[in-house]
């Protein structure tokens, strides 16, 4: 499929069915209300881009933003929910920490008839609208351009994968596998858990192509775990460029800064890039949508598309987000 179709075709939809009725809506909120956005912690560039896309639509639309940073704990994630909630915060949204200990404050804080949105990840809780990418096509994407770089040849992946129970993850290895199911030129090495650690995934790449030299895939299930896998390519003289037979490709999911410089460098192959920054603009707007009565009009799920970014094509594109330099001082 045409990957600016398929990039169109996931994204185009939702926020079409949020756009017919905007127009409609008058362009501030009443009486300076608050708008609040929890993230789980502070050291991920998605984050802070769907936060300040957050921050800068609601404040466009004339509300007070609060954004809380939970700095890794479940805990300070469900005071924050706590304290919109006494607070009386209009409309408030989160990427879940936990997708089970933050239900019970969710579900009071949307007992006094407040929108709650979740961002990036599903929380399980009755919440009033998701915004994610879809992650199986990230994954889907990713595997037909090895398919492709590949074809005719033996394919030997190891998946660098995370906690078992974050669900973009999950999405993420089912979509990129569902691309070789029944393939007998695929072999699935391995799908070891290296926590989001560049450390631990240069340990593990290390461990793998010892035992298995002929590996000729790693896919990284989110990027922060790239520079691990390239250290350890380099360590064992096995990081070579792609015009190589002995080429080893580099792919994985977000798009983030550091993945663009190596892309531009040629040690990372391809990257799914995300849309978090219209991710959180589109949030404060589904949030203003409600609190102005339409709330019945909301898509229960927002699903975004994204960008093949490799170093063939990365020349062509003027936005993407792993080149803002995100404002990181928007914690209250």
């Amino acid at each position: 499929m045409d990957m600016k179709k398929l990039r169109l075709a996931a994204i185009a939809a939702p926020l079409l069915a949020l756009a017919t009725f905007a127009s409609s809506l008058p362009a501030a909120a009443d009486d300076q209300k608050s708008i609040a956005l929890s993230l789980p912690f502070a050291s991920a560039p998605f984050y802070w881009a769907a936060a300040n896309g957050f921050k800068d639509e609601g404040e466009k639309l004339g509300y007070k933003v609060i954004i809380n940073n939970a700095d890794n704990s479940v805990e300070r994630q469900v005071a924050h929910i706590d304290n919109y909630r006494v607070t009386n915060v209009a409309g408030a949204a989160a990427i879940a920490a936990d997708a089970d200990a933050l239900k019970p404050s969710i579900t009071q804080y949307m007992a006094a008839g407040h929108p709650f949105f979740a961002i990036d990840r599903d929380i399980h809780a009755d919440i009033t609208g998701l915004l994610v990418t879809d992650n199986v096509v990230a994954g889907k994407t990713l595997g037909q351009y090895i398919k492709g770089k590949l074809a005719g040849k033996k394919i030997k992946a190891l998946v660098l994968y995370g906690p078992v129970s974050v669900v973009p993850f999950i999405d993420r290895l089912s979509g990129f596998l569902s691309v070789f199911a029944n393939d007998p030129d695929f072999t699935l090495v391995g799908t070891p858990d290296v926590e989001v650690d560049a450390g631990k995934a240069l340990a593990t790449v290390t461990t793998y192509m010892q035992s298995n030299p002929d590996i000729n895939v790693i896919y990284s299930v989110t990027d922060l775990t790239n520079s691990g896998a390239i250290a350890a390519l380099k360590s064992m003289s096995k990081l070579v460029p792609a015009s190589d037979p002995n080429h080893i490709y580099i792919v994985g999911v977000d798009g983030n800064s550091e993945t663009l410089g190596e892309i531009r460098a040629g040690t990372t192959d391809a990257s799914f890039s995300q849309y978090p920054y219209l991710q959180g603009i589109w949030t404060a707007r589904a949030i203003d949508y409600y609190l102005k009565g339409s709330g019945d009009s909301i898509p229960k799920g927002l699903y975004f598309g994204g960008d093949l970014v490799t170093p063939d094509n990365i020349a062509n594109f003027k936005n993407l987000w792993g080149d803002v330099a995100f404002k990181q001082d928007i914690v209250q």
